[in-house]
């Protein structure tokens, strides 16, 4: 079923920050939008793994930029709220 695969490994630099992010995005990853996408996602220290299947290489497309966009946002924004 699935035709495309990414698979990403984000340096966070901070287990703290990891942890939080991970747990924000996994809603995400538990209640999918689309069934056209399955991503799997785990934390390990400092480091946020992302495995993202898809059906077609747009969804795979969109699901990447998504994930990686919103990892982005929360992680410069927690860095903003600590003070680093």
């Amino acid at each position: 079923m699935w035709k495309t695969e990414a698979f990403f490994k984000v340096d966070l630099k901070d287990d703290v920050i990891a942890q939080i992010v991970f747990k924000s995005l996994y809603p995400e990853v538990k209640f999918p939008p689309s069934s056209r996408v399955k991503v799997e996602l785990d934390v390990n220290g400092c480091f946020i793994n992302i495995r993202i299947k898809a059906d077609s290489l747009s969804s795979l497309r969109a699901a990447v930029n998504s994930y990686l966009r919103w990892i982005s946002l929360l992680s410069r924004s927690l860095y903003v709220i600590r003070g680093l």
